[in-house]
């Protein structure tokens, strides 16, 4: 086991790893979430510095004939810095502070001109009104309680719930990697304006790699999250949750990579519309490139159901219409 983990920093074929994205609906990102990653650890006294900015148009207005009345019209901006060390002898370990902005945004004339491009404005289960008929800019996550009473959030800003993580070699092999991590959520954020949940998580994830040739490699990550009571949604919110990645990476060349990515997860928040509260998933189209001096950039763009007209929720389900997302890295 020793000789395996002696190893476990090399990044077989120099493959890069799946990118780290993850579902931005407002509610998915109040809770302990571990980003998608290669079973890769860094070695000892080594670092890793990053930056991931997501940009997510959400617009979910299921008929409430599903259950409760749900509307999500809003966009979620991003900043999500990181920073990790490796401790030696297949030990990682990391920090993450998200800062959060919602509101109107900028993306609702692209995302809808977007959507008539595809065929997908006119009234279909997630906005059962149809799009035409949404107005433009505006930031509402609202849904009507059993009790009668509505839990609505409109615009907001600031630090989000911080995370803390350990990651552990288990095996690398000349094809294959394994690693386990442990993650802990801070209720750094503000409970009262959806920026945080208002208790702590903790949780473990299983990171599995296998290089299929000298050009692709797979990558599947699996966690199991035990939240917190949460503060303004304790009623509504889970006890724990599960949560899937896959990710097929193509290697173009020695510092471009392509990745088709998938993610899976269970409700966090159950509103009590049959339909908002599915399989949260997404599907996203990745590229990252090397720049030299230990520095690599992510570009991504991730869509929501709406692509399968939600026949094939284990692909993509319920999320943010559209997302963009730029992510930076460096490495020493």
């Amino acid at each position: 086991m020793l000789a395996c983990l002696s190893s476990a920093h090399a990044d077989p074929a120099g493959f890069q790893g799946p990118a780290d994205l993850r579902n931005q609906r407002p509610y998915q990102l109040l809770f302990l979430g571990f980003s998608p990653q290669s079973a890769t650890v860094l070695p000892s006294g080594q670092t890793r510095m990053s930056a991931q900015f997501d940009i997510a148009n959400d617009v979910l207005i299921p008929s409430p004939g599903e259950g409760a009345a749900v509307r999500e019209d809003t966009e979620t901006q991003r900043m999500a810095l990181s920073y990790a060390r490796g401790m030696g002898s297949g030990v990682e370990v990391s920090a993450m502070i998200p800062v959060v902005a919602r509101n109107g945004g900028v993306l609702d004339k692209m995302a809808e001109t977007y959507h008539r491009w595809v065929g997908f404005d006119r009234p279909i289960r997630d906005v059962y009104i149809g799009r035409r008929d949404v107005p433009s800019y505006q930031s509402i996550v609202s849904f009507d309680r059993s009790g009668g009473d509505s839990a609505s959030f409109g615009s907001a800003f600031g630090l989000g719930d911080a995370q803390l993580t350990l990651k552990r070699a288990l095996w690398r092999g000349p094809r294959t990697g394994v690693a386990v991590r442990l993650g802990i959520k801070l209720p750094t954020g503000d409970k009262n304006r959806l920026l945080g949940s208002g208790g702590v998580d903790y949780g473990v994830d299983l990171d599995l790699d296998q290089m299929l040739s000298s050009r692709f490699a797979l990558y599947a990550n699996l966690s199991v999250v035990k939240i917190g009571r949460a503060g303004v949604l304790s009623d509504e919110t889970r006890s724990s949750i599960y949560h899937t990645s896959v990710a097929l990476e193509y290697a173009a060349n020695a510092n471009a990579s392509w990745l088709v990515q998938t993610e899976e997860g269970d409700a966090a928040v159950r509103t009590g519309n049959r339909f908002a509260d599915g399989t949260q998933s997404t599907i996203s189209i990745a590229y990252r490139r090397r720049a030299g001096n230990g520095t690599s950039w992510t570009y991504a763009f991730t869509e929501n159901g709406d692509l399968f007209n939600y026949s094939a929720p284990a692909v993509a389900g319920i999320g943010p219409d559209i997302t963009f997302s730029v992510g930076w890295e460096k490495s020493n």
